[in-house]
């Protein structure tokens, strides 16, 4: 694909990051897309078609080890790259925003999860970190997108958006859709989607 270059950051694996994966396949037959995500201790997960080329940062997959190593390859790749476009995923990669608009890039910044934080809860030094860079980065990006109205809604406001955020919704491919079909009707079933962690509770 000849076109605009396209260098899209997450700060976690790629293999069941489907929102990240469906923004990369979008942008591919129009654009030369590059995606940087964490690997762990293995290959980093790449897309099937080839659409597009990923790029693991190898050793922990969370902590300041990890974000230490992220943050000294993305400098690399911006370096090297000089994308036309940083595509930057989730409250992680907030604090990239200018680093991408110094380098010339115009920037997206897709906010995956609201870090709102609740009135009277205490909240931990990482934790308002967090909230501070996106806070304050996040009105620097080019365009801003959220999963759905209400949290778009919410995330003007919290953020001090001029404008509201293009809404692009957390929808599985197509293809996935006939196994619905399979389920026998007559028991019932719960289908839990999503990542059962630890760290989510």
């Amino acid at each position: 694909v000849s076109g605009p270059t396209v260098l899209m950051a997450v700060f976690n694996g790629l293999e069941f990051d489907g929102r990240v994966q469906r923004a990369a396949s979008a942008l591919a037959p129009v654009a030369e897309v590059h995606v940087l995500a964490l690997s762990g201790s293995g290959d980093v997960w790449s897309p099937p078609d080839g659409a597009y080329t990923t790029e693991g940062v190898p050793g922990p997959m969370m902590g300041m080890g990890a974000q230490r190593a992220f943050a000294r390859r993305l400098r690399s790749v911006l370096s090297e790259r000089r994308p036309s476009m940083v595509y930057c995923h989730d409250y992680y990669l907030a604090m990239w925003i200018g680093a991408a608009r110094r380098a010339g890039a115009k920037v997206v910044y897709d906010a995956h999860e609201l870090l709102i934080p609740e009135r009277g809860a205490r909240r931990s030094p990482r934790d308002r970190f967090f909230t501070w860079a996106e806070r304050t980065y996040a009105s620097r990006a080019d365009l801003v997108i959220c999963a759905n109205e209400p949290r778009a809604r919410l995330f003007q406001e919290y953020a001090g958006l001029r404008t509201l955020p293009t809404v692009v919704r957390n929808i599985p491919d197509e293809a996935l859709e006939p196994a619905v079909e399979a389920v026998n009707r007559d028991v019932h079933r719960v289908l839990y989607q999503g990542d059962m962690s630890h760290g989510r509770r």
